[in-house]
C-alpha cells in the first residue's frame, strides 16, 4: 500500500491548536453520516472511552499504521472467506467522522475497511461468516456479540481487538443476499493541512478529490 509523507512541521506561530492532535474514541452513534449500514456497524464497534494524546505528527503515523493494520485484515479475512463467497474491495480508506456539513472534513477520520460479495443461499452465507470469524478469533479477537433475524440482516457478528472493530455480516434485500466483512478504526483527530489516504486496493484510489492526496 502507497502512504505519502506527512507534511512538514509548522512553525510555532502557526502551530495547531493543542488538542487539534487529540486522538478521541467517540460514542456509539457518531458514523451516522458514513456510507452504509454496514460501516456504521463496524465503527460504533472501533469506538474507545479512554482518550489517547496525540501530537499532529503522530495522529499522522497512528492513521497510517491503523490503514496497514485493516488492510492486511481485511486481506487475510477474505482470504479464509473465499472458498464460500466471491468478496471484492469497496472501501479501504480514511472517511471523515464528521457531519457533512462541516467544511474540513480531513480533521477527524478513521479508517474503513469493507469487502462485499453476493451469496446464493444463507448456507454459503453462514460459511463465508464462520471462516471469518476461525480467522478473527485465531488472530486474538473477542467476539462481543452474535445477532440473527434483525430488519434486513440475517446473521451478524461483531468482534473487538483493542482499538479496531470488525463485524461479518449476511444481509438480504428481498434475494439470497450479500456477504459484508467491515472493519474499523477510531477516530482522531489532525490539524487542518492533514491529507486523507486511500489504499490502492480501494476502487476509488486515484479519483479526483480535494481531500485524498492519490487524487490531488
Amino acid at each position: 500500500m502507497t502512504m505519502r509523507a506527512p507534511f512538514p512541521s509548522r512553525s510555532a506561530s502557526d502551530a495547531p491548536h493543542p488538542y487539534r492532535g487529540r486522538a478521541r474514541r467517540r460514542p456509539p452513534g457518531f458514523a451516522a453520516s458514513l456510507t452504509t449500514a454496514a460501516t456504521l456497524s463496524a465503527i460504533i464497534l472501533g469506538g474507545c472511552a479512554v482518550p489517547q494524546e496525540n501530537q499532529p505528527l503522530e495522529s499522522q503515523a497512528t492513521s497510517q499504521d491503523y490503514g496497514r493494520q485493516l488492510e492486511k485484515l481485511l486481506t487475510q479475512a477474505m482470504a479464509e472467506a473465499s472458498s464460500a463467497a466471491d468478496l471484492k474491495v469497496n472501501v479501504l480508506r480514511e472517511e471523515t467522522c464528521l457531519r457533512p456539513e462541516n467544511e474540513q472534513p480531513q480533521t477527524q477520520t478513521a479508517w474503513i475497511a469493507r469487502a462485499t460479495g453476493d451469496v446464493a443461499d444463507t448456507d454459503q452465507a453462514n460459511a463465508a461468516l464462520d471462516a471469518a470469524a476461525g480467522y478473527l478469533t485465531g488472530e486474538g479477537w473477542e467476539q462481543k456479540n452474535e445477532t440473527t433475524a434483525q430488519t434486513g440482516d440475517v446473521r451478524k457478528l461483531y468482534f473487538r481487538n483493542g482499538d479496531l472493530g470488525a463485524t461479518a455480516a449476511h444481509h438480504t434485500l428481498g434475494g439470497p443476499g450479500t456477504v459484508v466483512l467491515s472493519f474499523s478504526s477510531p477516530c482522531l483527530d489532525h490539524p487542518d493541512d492533514h491529507r486523507m489516504v486511500r489504499s490502492e486496493q480501494d476502487p476509488e484510489y486515484g479519483k479526483d478529490s480535494q481531500y485524498y492526496d492519490d487524487g490531488a
